[in-house]
C-alpha cells in the first residue's frame, strides 16, 4: 500500500512539473494573456498637457496625449494565448522574436513591461487634479491633470510676495529660476540669467515700467518687454525665427506688450493694437481666443504646449493645469497677466496688486 501510494504521489508531482510549463508556454508574452494591450494609459502620456497626437502601431488611430487607448492583442487575437512557436508561421517575426532562449521578456510597441507598469503607477500616483472642461467666470478652456513633484519650489519669491502683500507681474521656470516684479519695478528675483538682471536694472535706472516678462521652462530663454520715455522696448534671449518675427513686428511700426515662449522656438507676440504673430501650433487657440474675449493683452506658453491668453473680456486657454484653472473660477476680476508651468504652478495677477501664486 506504501509503495502505491508512493507511486501515485510520483505521478501526480510528474504531471505538475511537465503541466505547468505548457500552460504558461500558451500564454501571449504581448500581453501577458490579457488579450489587450495598451498603447497609451491615460493621465500618463505627455501627462497630457498639450493637443498634439500619436498614432497607434496597431489599429493606426490617433490618440490624443493624455487619453488611455488599447487594443485587441494581435499577436494572440485577443485570445490570450498563443500557439508553440513549431506551428507559427515563419512570417510572424515581432512574434517569433518575442522571447529569447533564456525566456526573458521583450519590450513591444504598445506593451509594458511590469518594470515599465510600476513606473507608470508610480508617475499616476503622483498626479494631481483633474481633466476637464472650465466655461464659468470668465474662463473658457481645458484643464489637465499634472505632477508637481517636476516642479522645483521657489519659497524665497513666495515670502517676498507675502510680506509685500503684492505682485503685479511673475515669471518662473522648472528648476527654480524666478522673477517677482511689484509696485512700478521692485522686484524679487532668485537665480535670475544675468543678461536679464541687467536689463531688469537698467529699466529701473532709467525710470522705465516693466510691461511683461517670460522666462522659459528650464531658464534658457527671457524676455522684458518695457516701457522707458513712453517707447515701448523688448529685450530678449530668443531663438533666431523669435528674432525675426520680433525685428519684423517693429519694421511695421508694431509695439510688443507680450512675448511667450518656450525652448523649441513655439511663441506668441502680442502688440499693443491687438495684433498678434504665432507658431502654427498656437493660431487656431490664438484665434478662438479673440473670437471669444476680444483683444489679447498677453500670452504664457510653456515646453508641452500650454497656452494662456488673457483678453479684454476674459481667459482663454488649452490644456493648463488644473490648479491654476480652480483659481481662475473664483477670481473677482479678469486676469491681466496669468503664468503657469505645466507642473500645476501658476501666478494669476491683476496687473496691479492683487495676486494668486504658487511657484
Amino acid at each position: 500500500m506504501k509503495k502505491q501510494n508512493f507511486l501515485r504521489l510520483t505521478l501526480l508531482v510528474l504531471v505538475i512539473l511537465t503541466a505547468a510549463p505548457h500552460a504558461d508556454a500558451g500564454r501571449c508574452l504581448r500581453c501577458g494573456g490579457k488579450g489587450i494591450v495598451y498603447f497609451q494609459r491615460g493621465g500618463t502620456g505627455t501627462y497630457g498637457h498639450n493637443k498634439s497626437k500619436r498614432q497607434c502601431p496597431i489599429c493606426h488611430q490617433m490618440v490624443p496625449s493624455g487619453v488611455s487607448h488599447s487594443d485587441r492583442c494581435p499577436d494572440c487575437n485577443g485570445t490570450g494565448q498563443i500557439q508553440s512557436r513549431s506551428s507559427r508561421s515563419s512570417s510572424s517575426s515581432r512574434s517569433s522574436s518575442s522571447s529569447s532562449s533564456s525566456g526573458s521578456y521583450q519590450q513591444y510597441d504598445g506593451g509594458f513591461t511590469p518594470e515599465q507598469q510600476l513606473a507608470l503607477d508610480m508617475m499616476d500616483a503622483r498626479m494631481r487634479g483633474y481633466n476637464g472642461m472650465v466655461n464659468e467666470n470668465h474662463s473658457y478652456g481645458r484643464a489637465i491633470r499634472y505632477d508637481p513633484t517636476l516642479h522645483t519650489p521657489i519659497g524665497f519669491l513666495t515670502d517676498a510676495i507675502q510680506k509685500a502683500n503684492e505682485a503685479r507681474i511673475a515669471a518662473f521656470s522648472r528648476n527654480g529660476i524666478g522673477l517677482v516684479i511689484m509696485g512700478d519695478n521692485g522686484y524679487y528675483y532668485h537665480q535670475l540669467p544675468q543678461g536679464m538682471l541687467d536689463v531688469i536694472l537698467d529699466v529701473n535706472k532709467k525710470e522705465g515700467r516693466i510691461i511683461d516678462i517670460n522666462i522659459t521652462q528650464f531658464g534658457k530663454c527671457w524676455s522684458v518687454i518695457s516701457r522707458v520715455n513712453n517707447k515701448l522696448i523688448w529685450n530678449a534671449v530668443a531663438s533666431e525665427d523669435i528674432l525675426n518675427k520680433l525685428q519684423a513686428l517693429n519694421r511695421q511700426g508694431k509695439d510688443i506688450v507680450s512675448l511667450a515662449m518656450n525652448e523649441y522656438s513655439d511663441c506668441v507676440i502680442v502688440c499693443d493694437d491687438g495684433t498678434t504673430e504665432c507658431s502654427p501650433k498656437f493660431e487656431s487657440t490664438v484665434r478662438q481666443a479673440k473670437n471669444k474675449f476680444g483683444k489679447i493683452l498677453s500670452a504664457c506658453v510653456t515646453a508641452l504646449g500650454n497656452c494662456v491668453l488673457c483678453c479684454d473680456r476674459g481667459v482663454y486657454f488649452n490644456y493648463i493645469p488644473s490648479s491654476a484653472a480652480d483659481i481662475l473660477k473664483k477670481v473677482d476680476y479678469i486676469p491681466r497677466y496669468v503664468k503657469v508651468t505645466s507642473y500645476g504652478r501658476y501666478f494669476i495677477s491683476d496687473g496691479n496688486t492683487r495676486s494668486y501664486y504658487w511657484f
